[in-house]
């Protein structure tokens, strides 16, 4: 119920009406949201190639967005004089981690959204990444802001190798990694997406 009222508070913001139409769909806008990531020593940005989310009046959220693994970034290398090393690691997380040619397609499919307090919830659904498919769950905040709708989520936390993700990890050494090198499995990860209404229906 709590959910509910507060959603219909959001969409009444939103609309600048009470909501009488049974589903409000919005678009993510590419240019302003990304996802943050962090593994070992490096960080950097993965880009939305498209997304959407449709809250409906009783309150229900869903939606799904799909990332663009083919532009992943890599941030703390953005110098000139790291250059070379930013082009090959992540030329190395795209095709040896990621394989992207092979498992072009990355998405997250939100499911539910439970209220918590305020502004806060818990968002809950399935990421399909490297041909596998598993549930994540995350909280943050979805809130409106100068015409806009946004979700920020907490930093937390996934294990690369639930995806099948196994390059140097230190649980799944390659026998052909003659150096020894492992990378951590655990990756910090934070959702910023800004999104527009589009219809209602």
């Amino acid at each position: 119920m709590r959910k509910y009222l507060y959603l219909t508070g959001l969409l009444l913001v939103l609309t600048g009406m009470m909501p009488v139409l049974k589903k409000y769909v919005f678009k993510v806008d590419t240019g302003k949201s990304e996802i943050y990531w962090k593994c070992d020593k490096h960080h950097g940005y993965v880009p939305l190639k498209s997304g959407r989310l449709i809250i409906d009046d009783q309150g229900n959220v869903t939606g799904i967005f799909y990332l663009d693994l083919s532009s992943l970034q890599v941030k703390d290398l953005d110098t000139d004089e790291y250059r070379t090393a930013k082009g090959i690691l992540e030329n190395t997380l795209k095709n040896e981690f990621f394989e992207i040619d092979k498992y072009p397609d990355a998405y997250f499919r939100l499911e539910d959204v439970q209220y918590i307090q305020d502004d806060t919830y818990r968002f809950t659904g399935d990421l399909t990444m490297h041909g596998i498919t598993v549930c994540v769950s995350f909280k943050g905040k979805l809130y409106f802001k100068k015409g806009h709708l946004y979700l920020d989520s907490e930093k937390f936390v996934i294990d690369r190798t639930a995806w099948g993700i196994y390059r140097l990890s230190p649980k799944h050494p390659y026998p052909d990694d003659e150096h020894g090198w492992t990378v951590k499995d655990s990756v910090d990860i934070r959702v910023h997406l800004v999104m527009d209404k589009i219809s209602g229906k």
